[in-house]
C-alpha cells in the first residue's frame, strides 16, 4: 500500500510531518521549499540534531520488519515544505 500524506509546510517551529505505520516500510522524504529542513522523530528535532534534508532534495529511508510506528517531524529556519510517501506491504 501507498500513502501519500499532504506535504507540510515547516518553519521555526517543530512541524509533524508523517506517522510511519509498524513493520516494514519505506519512506521517501522530498523538501520543495526554499530552505533546509531537519527531520528528526521528536517535537525537539532542531539544525543540531536532526537530519538535514536541503531545499530540493529527496532521500529514502527504509523500514524493517521489526520497526515501530515513528512520528516524523521537521522544523527549518526559513521555510521548507517536506512531503512524504510511505509504501508498505499491507
Amino acid at each position: 500500500m501507498i500513502t501519500v500524506p499532504v506535504p507540510v509546510t515547516v518553519t521555526t517551529e517543530a512541524a509533524l510531518i508523517t506517522v510511519v505505520p509498524p513493520g516494514p516500510a519505506t519512506v521517501i522524504l522530498s523538501n520543495t521549499g526554499t530552505d533546509p529542513a531537519y527531520v528528526g522523530v521528536t517535537d525537539g528535532v532542531s539544525s543540531s540534531n536532526g537530519f538535514p534534508l536541503p531545499a530540493g532534495a529527496t532521500v529514502t529511508v527504509p523500514g524493517f520488519p521489526g520497526s515501530a510506528a515513528t512520528n516524523l517531524y521537521a522544523i527549518s529556519s526559513g521555510t521548507a515544505i517536506v512531503g512524504a510517501l510511505i509504501s508498505t506491504t499491507g
